[in-house]
C-alpha cells in the first residue's frame, strides 16, 4: 500500500499495489514505480476501509484493474492471491508479532524479505531467545507460518517445524546486503530455499 499524488506530491491517494509494478533501480538506488501515471486515472474506488477481509468480493475491482494494466495474466492475477480462501494479512501487524517458544525461546518477527519480481514475500525474518535480536534472525518460510487471526493473537508453527530444524535453519547475514539499501545476494536466498526444500517445509503454496 502506497501514498500517491496529492499537492506537492505529498500523497493524498491510498493505493494497493502488486509488486511487480515496483523497479529497484541500484544506481539511484531508489524504487520506481514501473507504470504511466495515467493508468491511476481508472483506479477503483476501494471506499474506507480497504483491504476488507472480511469480504472476498473487495478485491474483484482491483485484480481485474491490474490485470488490465498489464500486471498480470491469464493463469495467476497481478497480485498472486484468491482473497476467497487465502489468509490475507497487512505487513505491519505481522512485523514485531510473537511467536511460540520451539526451545529457543520466545520468537519475535523482525522483517520480510520482498521478492519485487515475484511479486511476494518469501522468508519471515525471526528472532528467537532472551532477546529475540534481529541482527542474526532465522529465515523462516511463510509455509511454516499460520496466520490464523492476528487481532487475535493466534499465529502458530507447522507442527513438522522441529527445535533441531529451526536451530539450524538459514540466518539473514547482513553482510550480503548491500548496504542500508539494495539487493540481497541471490545466494543468500538459493541457499535459504535448498534448505526448506530438504526439509519438506517448501518455501512456496
Amino acid at each position: 500500500e502506497i501514498e500517491y499524488g496529492g499537492f506537492l506530491d505529498i500523497g493524498d491517494t491510498e493505493l494497493l499495489i502488486p509488486l511487480r509494478t515496483l523497479q529497484w533501480r541500484s544506481v539511484e538506488r531508489d524504487i520506481l514505480l514501473n507504470l504511466d501515471e495515467t493508468v491511476l486515472t481508472t483506479y477503483p474506488d476501494l471506499t474506507v476501509g480497504s483491504p476488507r477481509l472480511d469480504d472476498p468480493d473487495w478485491y474483484d475491482g482491483l485484480e481485474a484493474f491490474w490485470n488490465d494494466a498489464g500486471f498480470g495474466n491469464t493463469e495467476v492475477a497481478a497480485t498472486g492471491f484468491d482473497p476467497a480462501t487465502d489468509v490475507i494479512v497487512r505487513a505491519s501487524d505481522l512485523l514485531g508479532y510473537s511467536l511460540v517458544d520451539l526451545g529457543a525461546g520466545i520468537g519475535r518477527i523482525h522483517n520480510l524479505l520482498i521478492d519485487m519480481e515475484q511479486s511476494r514475500a518469501p522468508y519471515l525474518l525471526v528472532g528467537f531467545g532472551p532477546t529475540a535480536a534481529d541482527d542474526d534472525a532465522y529465515m523462516l518460510p511463510f509455509t511454516v507460518v499460520d496466520v490464523v487471526d492476528v487481532e487475535s493473537n493466534q499465529i502458530t508453527l507447522d507442527t513438522n517445524l522441529s527445535q533441531e530444524i529451526l536451530l539450524t535453519a538459514p540466518r539473514f547475514d547482513r553482510s550480503l546486503f548491500q548496504g542500508e539499501i539494495g539487493a540481497i545476494d541471490p545466494a543468500l536466498v538459493s541457499a535459504a530455499d535448498a534448505f526448506w526444500e530438504e526439509t519438506g517445509l517448501a518455501t512456496t503454496q
